[in-house]
């Protein structure tokens, strides 16, 4: 892992996501104009530049007129992004060619309790939207679009990300060409308005299929729902470990993720969630879903001693960010798909404060977003099950050992031909020891860390 120089915006960064072909879209603000701090949006480019080392390019700003956007999902389908911004659901689309963002409106999804929107997400086919308030309710819609031309003829997502300019050109792109989208949103339908959580509704996501939705609450519970028929079907608790402070008998859970698709019965799904008390600790959980059955697999995972304030899965399903309210980032191996338990890969403190957003930008790259102002990269290779594994960890304590026995050869050479008599070979020898001993140390501590 290799930590870069952090990027400072102009604005607290609230959310961030990214499409994993090295945009990422950040959003933000507060304060107000007096003050220098206006409420924004950001697109950035993150990947290897003309040097072929990585770097981060601030690509396009968009004031936001309507609110700070508190939220911020990807949807591949449609390669668009859905944001929450007080009441509303603004939906943007990236055109990379010319390197700009596009506003395709902004919808209302509480007009009459005017409850708050705590996040808003689409699902992976970009055919319906989850939307969970304040108030504890899950409103589920259909999302209508209009094409401007044939699917068929739309690059691909893949395309898009291999045929766009490279960094440096895409700031100047844009005042060439102006964003357009290939389509445009018509209507939100509400199919169903969902309630049972007693409190706030904090998070949603969709299952891989979209026939579920797991959404979290401030009541201490996480609920599962059907897409079709509105209902619910489970209700689940994270318990509270064994260093949770007294009289705690749950944790409130904050986030939920469902994993990708990796084959098996179509009926079960995998869901992550991340709890924490007030204070921490943070644990995650992963429960298997088949049919109504719900139940823990892997054990419960103490990730920190913190809460935790954002979370992001990798591609595979193997590796979790994790964004904590110190500043802190842990990226932790799963035991999914293969079983093998959970483990800590890196643990860094890239923020001043609250860490607001973590997400895998390509493969390898860890992007990470704090209230602080600052988005730090990082180079990471997040498909590892373990902290060392692979020829090049193996490789490096070879060279380290081979080091280790040329220094004591070396040292046991020099010793015996500055001291020709046999007492003083002995007295050398046995400080030839000592110095390989010393020699060791700073090695032994690194293969330890290993």
């Amino acid at each position: 892992m290799t930590l870069k120089q952090p990027l400072f915006l102009d604005y607290p960064i609230f959310a961030a996501d990214s499409d994993s072909s090295g945009y990422v879209l950040t959003v933000g603000g507060g304060g107000g104009r007096e003050y220098g701090i206006e409420n924004q949006l950001d697109l950035l480019r993150v990947g290897p530049s003309a040097r072929r080392r990585p770097s981060v390019e601030r690509c396009f700003s968009l004031p936001t007129d309507t609110g700070i956007f508190t939220t911020v999902r990807f949807s591949q389908a449609r390669r668009v992004w859905v944001c929450s911004v007080r009441t509303f659901c603004a939906f943007l689309y990236v055109d990379t060619d010319a390197g700009g963002v596009m506003n395709l409106g902004e919808f209302a999804t509480d007009e009459r309790t005017r409850k708050e929107q705590e996040m808003a997400t689409l699902d992976p086919q970009s055919r319906a939207l989850a939307t969970v308030h304040e108030d504890g309710t899950l409103r589920l819609w259909e999302v209508e679009w209009l094409d401007k031309q044939p699917r068929d003829q739309r690059p691909s997502s893949s395309a898009a990300s291999s045929s766009s300019k490279p960094p440096e050109t895409l700031a100047a792109a844009l005042k060439k060409k102006p964003p357009t989208a290939p389509f445009e949103i018509k209507r939100l339908h509400l199919r169903h308005t969902c309630r049972g959580h007693e409190s706030g509704a904090l998070d949603c996501d969709f299952a891989h299929d979209s026939s579920l939705v797991a959404t979290t609450s401030r009541d201490n519970t996480f609920r599962l729902w059907d897409t079709q028929t509105g209902e619910q079907i489970a209700q689940e608790a994270c318990p509270a470990p064994a260093k949770a402070p007294a009289g705690a008998k749950s944790l409130m859970p904050r986030f939920c993720r469902f994993f990708p698709d990796v084959g098996g019965p179509a009926s079960r799904k995998y869901v992550l969630v991340g709890a924490h008390g007030a204070r921490g600790p943070t644990t995650l959980t992963i429960w298997r879903v088949s049919g109504s059955r719900v139940e823990m697999v892997g054990g419960q995972y103490l990730a920190d001693k913190v809460p935790c304030c954002s979370i992001n899965i990798s591609a595979d399903g193997r590796s979790v960010a994790l964004g904590l309210t110190d500043g802190g980032v842990r990226l932790i191996n799963t035991p999914f798909p293969t079983g093998s338990g959970w483990s800590l890969q890196y643990s860094y403190m890239p923020h001043g404060l609250p860490t607001k957003a973590v997400c895998f930008a390509q493969r390898g790259l860890l992007v990470s977003a704090g209230a602080d102002y600052s988005l730090m990269h990082q180079v990471a290779d997040s498909t590892r099950k373990r902290p060392c594994a692979g020829r090049g960890c193996r490789a490096y304590v070879f060279w380290v050992l081979l080091l280790m026995m040329v220094a004591v050869v070396v040292a046991l050479v020099v010793n015996v031909g500055l001291l020709p008599d046999s007492d003083s070979h002995v007295s050398d020898s046995s400080r030839a020891a000592e110095s390989s001993v010393h020699t060791a140390a700073p090695d032994q501590t690194v293969r330890d860390e290993l």
